[in-house]
């Protein structure tokens, strides 16, 4: 019981965006993901997301504070404030799981989804936020 509780809320948080855009879509193989934020929600979705075969999970964040452990589990990294990187990451994410609870520019990170992707919000942030309807199209 003393890890139930966090496999029945962050695990379950987690679980259910993978297994319906991932493994209810043919399994993780040749799918790339990407999630916003390495809290405890990032932590678990990594895990689930490794379990499911997934070929390439990136962490996108704001900063490289957490990349050296990014790297322990085998994640790619993103600091989503380097333009430039940001850029080269265009279009190259079929699942993005967004688990910040805070304000952040979510329209910025909208161009790194391709075509007939998926965005999955899990962090409840407190007010709207502002989404142009350019990068949505295109």
């Amino acid at each position: 019981m003393k890890y139930a509780g966090v496999l029945l809320c962050a695990g379950i948080t987690t679980f259910s965006p993978l297994n319906r855009h991932i493994l209810q879509k043919g399994g993780g193989k040749g799918k790339t993901i990407a999630i916003v934020g390495f809290g405890g929600l990032g932590q678990m979705a990594i895990k689930l997301a490794k379990a499911m075969d997934v070929d390439s999970i990136t962490i996108l964040s704001r900063n490289d504070k957490k990349k050296a452990e990014a790297d322990k589990l085998g994640c790619e990294y993103l600091v989503y404030n380097d333009e430039e990187a940001l850029s080269k990451a265009g279009r190259s994410f079929d699942l993005v799981l967004d688990t910040v609870s805070a304000p952040h520019d979510v329209a910025k990170l909208a161009s790194t989804l391709k075509v007939g992707g998926s965005w999955v919000l899990l962090g409840a942030v407190g007010q709207p936020f502002e989404v142009s309807a350019f990068p949505l199209i295109f």
